[in-house]
């Protein structure tokens, strides 16, 4: 059966807020805050509170940055199934 647009957007929104869970959780256990975060990639902070809830998607140049800051590897963030 093939997907559906409301399907697409679906799934759009699962990896946004995993992706978002991931960063938070990654933050978290580093002990950095999400201002602290959003000065050293140049985002407010406001702006990191809705990636971790999952209401902004992070583009792949931000997505880079939060890599380099908490020291993760790209597949720390990805939300496929392991």
């Amino acid at each position: 059966m093939p997907r559906t647009n409301h399907d697409s957007v679906r799934r759009r929104h699962e990896l946004t807020a995993e992706i978002g869970r991931r960063v938070a959780d990654a933050r978290i256990s580093r002990g950095v805050s999400q201002r602290v975060l959003g000065q050293e990639i140049g985002l407010p902070q406001q702006a990191i509170a809705r990636v971790e809830l999952g209401q902004r998607q992070i583009t792949f140049v931000e997505a880079l940055e939060i890599m380099r800051v908490l020291g993760l590897q790209p597949e720390d963030l990805d939300p496929r199934p392991r």
